[in-house]
C-alpha cells in the first residue's frame, strides 16, 4: 500500500513538472521570437525560470535554436527534466517538452 501511494504521489509530481515544463518552453519561445532578444537571452531565462519553480531536483536543461529558412525565421525551444523515481516506478524516460514560435518580424 505504501510503494502505490509513494507511485501515485510520484506520477502526481512528475505531471506537475511536466505541466511547467511545457508553460516555460512556450513562454521561451515566445520570448526568443521578439525583434530584441537572443537565444542566449532566452535559454537563461528558461533556466532561471525552471530553477526557480522546480529546484534542482529535476537536473532542468534548456536549448534554444534560431532556424531560418526560405520560409521564414522561427525559435525552437526544448526544456528537458529528469523525472523523479518515487515508489514502484524505477525506471523512467526524461521529460521533454517543445515549442516553437516565429520570429517577429523587422525592418
Amino acid at each position: 500500500m505504501v510503494l502505490l501511494s509513494l507511485s501515485v504521489i510520484g506520477i502526481s509530481i512528475n505531471g506537475f513538472a511536466k505541466n511547467i515544463a511545457q508553460d516555460i518552453a512556450v513562454d521561451t519561445a515566445r520570448f526568443a521570437a521578439l525583434a530584441d532578444q537572443d537565444s542566449t537571452t532566452a535559454t537563461d531565462r528558461a533556466l532561471t525560470r525552471l530553477r526557480a519553480v522546480l529546484s534542482g531536483t529535476f537536473s532542468p536543461g534548456a536549448v534554444v535554436n534560431r532556424n531560418i529558412s526560405s520560409e521564414g525565421c522561427t525559435y525552437d525551444v526544448t526544456v528537458t527534466l529528469r523525472p523523479l523515481a518515487i515508489g514502484l516506478l524505477a525506471v523512467v524516460r526524461p521529460i521533454r517538452e517543445s515549442a516553437r514560435a516565429i520570429c517577429e518580424l523587422q525592418g
